[in-house]
């Protein structure tokens, strides 16, 4: 479901006939921030997902009117889990995640007349993962890395220089899937 509604932006950004906004031109450097509400869901049975606050910030390149690459940083929200019932007799185990990751990203995007905007993304993410535990008095820590692609869809406005953009990106980080959904702002210069 999630690649036929990629695919549908896509389609849709790229078949719509319009000129872009006589402000934008080709070749910009671009730097945003973004600020986001992820849906953080481990692959570890009874958890359930979680929902936290994240940030990024990013610099790009606009190559043409529809197609930018952008680099970043991205921190996910922080959730806290309690898993209950892990063992007989024993009480909940607290579990803390910290997710963050470095992307590069290629932005397909057609902005209309108006300054109005849709795009699609595709991005290679380099993600880290620290796991705190703690039960009783006791606890342990544990980090993984990986490597992984996600996807992400949108509107936005586009004013001169200045890009407001509201996305939806999906990622699965070896097993944990997070949605999320941001704001963002740019800045062409």
């Amino acid at each position: 479901m999630k690649k036929s509604v990629l695919s549908a932006v896509i389609l849709s950004a790229l078949s719509f006939a319009s000129t872009v906004n006589a402000e934008q031109a080709d070749n910009q450097w671009l730097w945003g921030v973004n600020i986001s509400s992820d849906s953080i869901d481990p692959e570890i049975g009874g958890m359930g997902s979680d929902k936290a606050t994240g940030y990024g910030l990013f610099v790009g390149k606009q190559f043409n009117k529809h197609l930018s690459v952008m680099g970043g940083y991205k921190k996910f929200g922080t959730p806290s889990y309690e898993l209950s019932g892990v063992c007989f007799g024993c009480g909940a185990v607290d579990l803390d995640i910290d997710l963050s990751a470095l992307y590069i990203k290629s932005r397909l995007k057609n902005t209309f007349e108006n300054g109005f905007m849709v795009f699609a993304d595709l991005a290679f993410n380099s993600w880290d993962a620290d796991a705190k535990a703690s039960y009783s008095g006791y606890s342990g820590a544990g980090k993984v890395s990986g490597s992984d692609l996600s996807f992400g869809a949108g509107v936005g406005y586009q004013n001169n220089r200045h890009e407001y953009t509201l996305g939806f990106e999906s990622y699965d980080f070896d097993g944990t899937e997070i949605t999320s959904v941001s704001v963002s702002y740019s800045y062409s210069f």
